[in-house]
This record gives structure tokens, sequence and C-alpha cells, in this order.
């Protein structure tokens, strides 16, 4: 029974390390899968002595600290050991690859700068790095071997202050970050673990980042409060081997599993039929599938592809959340599968209604489940006015866990917070209760569970010489096969179809080289063929459709198209004459 009465994460800790003592918490696997396992009354220890080493270096209640670490027992320590003191952990993703290191270094600095951190701990190996990166700008920065100290006497954390502010991947748009008190971060955990019946000594297997909330409050904080016994291992090893998820899943009788629905369709097209005769997945009862589009067609190839392990029908759960409100806000009953909605798609982009559909041409739209007990869900119009159920609108949520602000947003917060509800930017429907999300307001491209705005890479597309100016549009696709989102990038220009293929390839590069993301396919479009409004406004919704529809590029004279793929040149045809 988790202790119903802490309501700080510091409290927390100090109450399940005296209840539960050497037990073990976690199982830390490293990048060549050396183990480290840390019991809770090991982790409450190693929290301490970290506090009382950031107090020595001039940490006190209130400030903020940034953490640069991978998964792995100083991360954990210096996360706890920021909470103990009551300051603010600000957990940051490290750089992967040195490629497009002068882009990330804006990006962190930007992150830096608005934070005004007291100090900044970062593993030995980003230490040379940051500091040659962020000049005079930076921190004072530490490594987590130098900030260990003799434990002193823990200060009183007030439950309703900010404990973790938690920052965009930064790769696009402006720096949001969500500011999370205790209190709202233990409200969406308990919300969580009450609707998926998580119990203590359950166990689960996760590769998730500690930065993302996904990760960070899933893999942590949840298993945490209820007394899960977690393994945790790198982002870089799941991504090189994804087995490795299913093998420690199986080696280690994982009843639960989380992950961004790329992942999963990741682990189809990697792990191979005789890589599943070893495996025993009869344990898993519950697979979240969350953090991105959640594509149906996902679930039944997932299901089916590892039938032979003992995986259960209907292990697999669509869920809806955004960091806004710390974590989840609408699951499915453990054990109740996903439904899947196939709806007029057509009638759906005339009228916004969501009518069922049993045609060849149906849309087809996982359930995202019911709000969690405390928590509201409503559709609305342009006007703010809920809508009936099976009409399309704008989604708008609310409950104990709505953050407290955007860290240094106060329009941004105001539009986003107003009328005690926040906005998701997120566009869906309702049936019998059930939420399906149909797109984003926003148009935020999703891709491997990572958000990039298209504004920027429009913007990235249009310094290339050849590009017209204001022409370019970003957007994404879902891909079945891949389980994630593909870009596209369509673009205007007046040169001839011949230097089609090397324009393009231009665009690819610029925007890789601003943003970090290649996109998937750039094409050449003729002047004045990209949808607009009458105003001379971008309409990128439209170009996503007319593209699905292949109907993008379409005028009164022939064009000619060309494709793109990650950089190669893969076909020039001449599209029909309408």
């Amino acid at each position: 029974m988790p202790p119903l009465d802490a309501w700080s994460l510091p409290e927390l800790l100090r109450l399940q390390a005296q209840r539960l003592g050497d037990r073990r918490f976690l199982m830390l696997l490293d990048e060549q899968e050396q183990r480290t396992p840390v019991s809770f009354a090991g982790l409450a220890e190693q929290a301490a002595a970290f506090a009382a080493g950031l107090r020595r270096a001039g940490v006190r209640t209130g400030d903020r600290v940034l953490l640069m670490l991978p998964t792995g027992a100083p991360f954990l320590a210096a996360l706890f050991g920021t909470l103990t003191l009551g300051a603010v952990a600000v957990p940051l993703y490290p750089p992967f690859q040195l490629r497009g290191i002068g882009p990330y270094l804006e990006r962190l600095g930007r992150i830096v700068a608005a934070v005004d951190a007291r100090v900044f701990v970062v593993d030995s190996a980003f230490k040379l790095l940051v500091h040659a990166g962020l000049g005079a700008s930076c921190p004072p920065v530490f490594t987590p071997d130098c900030l260990a100290a003799t434990p002193e006497e823990a200060v009183p954390v007030d439950p309703d202050a900010p404990a973790v502010i938690q920052f965009s991947s930064g790769t696009t748009g402006p720096q949001k970050g969500v500011v999370l008190s205790h209190r709202q971060i233990l409200a969406n955990c308990r919300a969580i673990a009450a609707r998926l019946d998580l119990r203590e000594g359950l166990r689960g297997v996760s590769w998730l980042p500690l930065y993302h909330d996904m990760g960070l409050i899933g893999s942590l904080f949840i298993p945490l409060l209820v007394g899960l016994e977690g393994t945790l291992f790198s982002p870089r090893n799941f991504l090189l081997e994804p087995a490795m998820w299913l093998r420690l899943a199986s080696e280690q009788r994982a009843e639960i599993l989380m992950g961004p629905n790329f992942a999963y369709a990741l682990l189809m097209r990697r792990v191979r039929p005789e890589q599943c005769a070893d495996l025993d997945l009869s344990c898993v009862r519950i697979l979240l599938n969350g953090a991105e589009p959640v594509l149906p067609g996902t679930l039944r190839r997932f299901e089916a592809h590892f039938a032979g392990t003992g995986l259960r029908p209907g292990a697999m759960l669509g869920v809806y959340g955004l960091a806004e409100m710390a974590l989840g806000v609408t699951m499915p009953e453990a054990g109740g599968g996903t439904c899947v909605d196939r709806i007029d798609a057509a009638r759906l982009g005339c009228s916004g209604e969501a009518l069922p559909d049993d045609g060849p041409e149906a849309l087809e739209l996982a359930g995202l489940g019911r709000p969690l007990d405390g928590y509201e869900v409503q559709v609305r119009d342009a006007a703010g006015l809920a809508l009936p159920e099976r009409r399309e609108g704008r989604i708008a949520v609310r409950g104990p866990s709505r953050m407290l602000q955007y860290w240094q947003s106060p329009e941004l917060t105001a539009q986003t917070l107003a009328d005690g509800w926040c906005a998701t930017g997120d566009l869906g429907y309702l049936a019998d209760g059930v939420l399906y999300v149909t797109g984003r307001e926003s148009e935020v491209i999703i891709r491997a569970g990572r958000n990039f705005h298209p504004h920027e890479l429009e913007l990235a597309a249009e310094s290339v010489p050849g590009v017209r100016g204001g022409s370019a549009v970003a957007f994404g696709v879902p891909d079945a096969e891949r389980g994630t989102e593909r870009v596209i990038v369509a673009f205007e220009t007046r040169r001839a179809p011949d230097a089609h293929v090397r324009l393009a390839h231009a665009v690819q590069l610029a925007v890789q080289a601003a943003t970090g993301l290649a996109p998937d396919l750039a094409i050449a479009l003729e002047p004045n063929t990209l949808p607009k409004t009458t105003s001379g406004k971008k309409q990128r919704r439209q170009a996503r459709d007319a593209y699905v529809a292949g109907r993008l590029g379409r005028a009164s004279t022939p064009l000619e198209t060309v494709r793109i793929v990650a950089g190669h040149h893969l076909a020039a045809w001449r599209r029909p004459e309408p």
C-alpha cells in the first residue's frame, strides 16, 4: 500500500525507504549492460548525500538545478538530492552525437539563459563541451562525484512548490518549460496507478529517457509511489538493439511496459521471428502506447507479430496525455484493450462530424480511453463552447495535475490555462466517453516521440537559394509501417524542372542542419500551387490532405515533381494534367 499522506517527492522517498528498506527498487543497466541494483533505502541515502553537496555548492530552496546525465545512479541521486533541498530539477537531454552539435548548443544556451540555474550538473563526458559551448553564460558546472557530502537534516518541502521544469526538446520553436509541483506530479501518479490497478511488487522494464515526462514520471515516480520493481536501461541501447527491451521483460517477468508508437513499430521491423523463440511475454499484462499518435495498424500487427511469445490479446492500451498535465489524462482499463473507431473521413473533413463508416475508405482511429478519476475532457468549437459527442473540435482538459505555468511565459500560460482548463492544441472527438485524437491544431510534427514546429523547418527550406520566400510548407503524415510520422517539405520554385533534384536535396540538407530532422520527402512545385488563404497564409493541413490524396502540385500546366528520400534521388515524373 503506497503512503497516502506523502504529497512531496522527498517525503515519499523517505517513507518508502522506512517501509521497504533494502528491498530492490530499480535495476540499472549501463550501455555495457553492467547492472547496478538500487534499493529504496539506498536511494534515500544517496539523495541525502547529494543534497548536502548541493547545499555546499550554494543551492537553496527554490533554486533551479540543471541536470544533464544519462540514465544511471548519478542521475537518480542528483534528481532526488535536488528535490530533497526543495530546489527545482531541470532535466535536459544530452547530445547523442557530435554531428549537429552547433544547433544543439544554441538550443541549450537558450534554456540555460531562461532558467538562471544555480548549478549545472553534468556527466564528465559532457563537461568540456558545456564549458566550451556556453562560455561565460554557463552557471557553475559540477560532475556528480564532486557533490556528495555528509548528509544533513532534511528540510521540509512545500508540496505545492515547483519540483520539476520539463522543457520541450528545444528542436524548434520557443523553449516551453512546463513547471510542475510535487502535489501535481503525485496526483497524476495516483490517478494512473488506480486506473491501471498497479500494485506493490509488480515489475516493469523501461528504456525511456528520464528527461521526458513518460520516462521521468511513468518509469520513476509512479514505481516509487506504488513500490514497483523496475529495470531501467539506456535509450541508445534500445535504438541499437530493440530486442533487448523484450529480452529483459521476459527475463525479469515484467508486467508493464510503456513507449511511443514508433517503438512498437521498430520492434516489429527489427525483431525477427527466430529471435522470439526464447521470449516468454505471457507475464506482460499492460503495454502502454502514448506520447505520439497511436496507430490502429500498429496495435493489430504488434499483437500478431508477437503472438507466439504468449503475449496477451488486448494488452496494448492507447493512452493520451501531455506534459502540461504531468503525464496522463485518459486511459482504458487494464486488460480492456484499445477500441478502434472507423469513421467517414470525407464527412470529418467537410463538417467535423465523426460518423461511423464500415467502408474500405474509412479512417481508423485508436480510442485512447476515458478520463482518469478526477479529470475531465471537453471538445470545443472555435468559440470555446462544448461540442456534443462525435463532433471534432479542440481538446481541453482539466484535473489535479494541471501545470503551474510555463516558465517565464505569462502570456502563453494565460492562453493555455484559461478558465481553469488546459488547452492541449490537439483536435479530436468523444464517442461513448472515449477520446479519439484526429490531429494537432498547432500542426506540430511528431517524429520518434519528438516535436517539430513546421515554421522552423519552412524557414530553413526558404533559406535555400531558389526557393520562393514564404512558399514552403512542412507537415507530417502517419507511416503505418514505421509507426511514426513521415515528414514532408513542399516548396515552390521558379527554377527549371531539371534543377529540382539538386534544389530538393539542398532543402533537405538545410532543414537537417537547422533542426536536426531530415525530411523523408522534399517536393519541388511550380509557383502558386501550394494552398493558401486569400490573405496569403499557408494552409498546412490542406497541403497535407492534398498530398495524401495525390493532388499536391496539380496545376493548370504539367508539373515536374521530384522526390528526395534520405538524401537520394528516387524518381522524377510528370504529373498528369487535371
